[in-house]
């Protein structure tokens, strides 16, 4: 008898331990917040890494929610003193903190339809940030580093 209340004793320890581990939070990776080359930025002050030169021009249109641990920010640029469009981008709080990240290049051929003194299509980017309320302020990098142009801010 003692051995049947010990195999019942050990049976539901067992049960209980698994469903215990079934209600145990699941570790979650988030999706990166900015590519490569901008994670070791995030969070840290925007002077650490660049300089805030002339302003850009351009926009930030929109941004898109993807899910609740951040959105993608979009608009188009142009850095009229180097005569390019930014390679990268960066996005920051209203403190000048680092809080995304992004690639230029897209396709935007409204731009120079609109402004016929941006002679390039490719003025679109991208940003990601793990954030779900604004305002972000988005920085292109000026081709040869060192400096930031501002390209404009959105509050959502």
């Amino acid at each position: 008898m003692a051995g049947s209340n010990m195999a019942r004793t050990l049976g539901a320890a067992l049960a209980l331990s698994s469903l215990s581990a079934c209600d145990q939070p699941k570790p979650r990776s988030l999706p990166p917040a900015a590519p490569d080359w901008a994670r070791p930025m995030i969070g840290k002050p925007m002077t650490a890494f660049v300089s805030q030169s002339a302003a850009c021009q351009g926009a930030v249109d929109r941004a898109e929610p993807r899910g609740p641990s951040g959105v993608t920010v979009h608009g188009w640029g142009w850095d009229p003193a180097a005569q390019t469009a930014p390679a990268r981008v960066i996005l920051t709080d209203r403190s000048g903190r680092i809080v995304g990240a992004g690639q230029g290049g897209a396709p935007r051929p409204d731009v120079p339809a609109a402004l016929p003194a941006v002679p390039d299509a490719d003025t679109g980017w991208s940003a990601e940030a793990r954030r779900t309320h604004g305002p972000v302020r988005a920085y292109g990098l000026v081709a040869g580093g060192g400096a930031a142009c501002l390209i404009g801010e959105l509050a959502f």
